[in-house]
């Protein structure tokens, strides 16, 4: 293996003889830097035309989320929005569950072609969506 030239060297020591507590701040800085460089380049993106609206506000909307896991303390309207989106997420799995009873109580009636209800119980379940 061939060595690694020096302008390599004092980074990578100065990185693993950082202390952890400030490894982590300067890393947090480095997420939060890269992705506000990612909203700037999605509203460039956006004044350009080049995106329709709802794809631009659900990328905004994951970048912050993504934000917000990453440095909590800088963005405190991404907490309420995730504490939302799990919520959100607990009323969608008690939907899923009363659409997928009446389907049982569907394929339980005369005449009933369980293959049908197969196709939609399959529909309402989100990992098969991702297929």
């Amino acid at each position: 293996m061939g060595q690694l030239p020096l302008f390599f060297l004092v980074p990578l020591a100065s990185v693993v003889t950082m202390p952890l507590a400030r490894r982590e701040q300067a890393v947090r800085r480095l997420w939060w830097r890269a992705a506000k460089a990612g909203l700037k380049r999605l509203g460039e993106l956006e004044e350009q035309d080049r995106l329709p609206a709802e794809v631009a506000d659900r990328l905004r909307d994951r970048q912050h989320d993504r934000l917000a896991r990453l440095c909590p303390e800088n963005h405190t309207e991404a907490k309420q929005r995730q504490a939302q989106w799990r919520a959100a997420a607990e009323v969608e799995q008690e939907m899923i569950a009363a659409s997928r009873r009446e389907m049982l109580i569907a394929r339980s009636e005369l005449g009933a072609d369980p293959e049908l209800v197969d196709h939609v119980l399959r529909g309402l379940d989100p990992r098969s969506e991702r297929k």
